[in-house]
């Protein structure tokens, strides 16, 4: 979704290695919008286009597109070369058989090989050089893209059997659930892979150069806040929600609305592990985000447009949500 937030771990290991390349972290947030004082506060968000932004920033300042995750920096513009070579395929097979010849040749970062067992194809992901030891955020950053880009490719959400990874569950794991769309991730594993069913390898491409051009003026946020995920019961409730959240829809009105019997939406929820109420506090506060960061609106029209009758109660809620209140929110701007 175009409003979507992202936690503030990921503006720290963006940063992380910054300092080593005497980079001006400041100036980089400030660039971004971000305010410094979000860094300290453990369940800040701040919206898709700062976090997008941040990281082209800092990839452009360390010449690093893996930001210093891995032993050795991955040049500039070879995400960007990887796909034009690859908006050329038909299909997501040979998409992936691409992928795979274009990081065997970069000689650093990470390889990755595509095998079959069975019904699945299997894409194993490791250090170029094996004595490596790479940051998770490597691992994060390079997984992430990679299945988000063979999603705008098919223009679907591409379902993962299972993904496994090569660390201990991190603190901020539950971002995991947006970062897959609720597959099954499993942490300390002996390998770093991510396994489809074979038949997706079918899949036709469905995007062109045209297309590629303007995905590539802003990757990163293109990337983030893509809006496959159509199909799920969460994403349904959710973009019900964002249509007019000044509403203040209850699950009873969604429900009526898809059709479906209250119990059932919320059973259906549930098998996605997602909770109604979970759902709308999310949506709420990824507009707070998106309207503070994005538009000169007051604060008082940001609690109307997010469903609150009163701008006390708006500030409250998003203290709770974010850890400061808008109005410190809005000094990174």
């Amino acid at each position: 979704m175009r409003n979507a937030s992202v936690h503030i771990h990921f503006v720290r290991v963006t940063l992380n290695n910054a300092q080593q390349h005497n980079l001006d972290i400041k100036a980089l947030l400030s660039r971004s919008r971000i305010s410094p004082q979000l860094i300290q506060l453990d369940d800040a968000r701040v919206s898709a286009r700062q976090f997008a932004d941040l990281q082209t920033l800092t990839m452009l300042a360390m010449g690093d597109e893996l930001l210093g995750h891995s032993p050795h920096p991955v040049r500039l513009g070879s995400w960007s070369a990887m796909c034009h070579w690859l908006i050329h395929t038909k299909t997501l097979g040979q998409t992936i058989k691409r992928f795979c010849r274009f990081y065997g040749l970069m000689e650093r970062g990470f390889r990755a090989r595509l095998t079959t067992e069975g019904n699945l194809a299997i894409v194993d992901v490791s250090p170029w050089s094996e004595p490596e030891r790479h940051q998770i955020y490597g691992y994060e950053l390079f997984m992430f893209t990679f299945h988000r880009l063979l999603c705008w490719m098919t223009r679907e959400k591409l379902p993962i059997h299972r993904m496994h990874l090569p660390y201990p569950r991190p603190a901020h794991h539950r971002e995991y659930q947006y970062m897959f769309y609720g597959y099954p991730v499993f942490f300390d594993q002996q390998r770093c892979s991510i396994s489809f069913h074979r038949a997706l390898l079918a899949k036709p491409v469905r995007q062109d150069i045209t297309a590629l051009t303007e995905f590539l003026r802003h990757p990163m946020y293109e990337i983030i806040v893509q809006d496959h995920d159509r199909s799920s019961w969460s994403a349904r409730v959710r973009e019900l929600i964002a249509r007019n959240p000044a509403d203040n829809p209850g699950l009873t009105d969604v429900a009526a609305t898809l059709d479906t019997p209250s119990h059932t939406l919320r059973r259906r929820l549930a098998d996605e592990g997602q909770s109604y109420s979970d759902l709308k506090r999310e949506v709420k506060r990824d507009l707070a985000i998106h309207y503070l960061s994005s538009r000169d609106i007051s604060v008082e029209e940001v609690a109307f447009k997010t469903g609150f009758s009163e701008a006390s109660a708006f500030i409250r809620a998003f203290k709770q949500w974010t850890g400061v209140t808008p109005y410190t929110y809005r000094k990174g701007r």
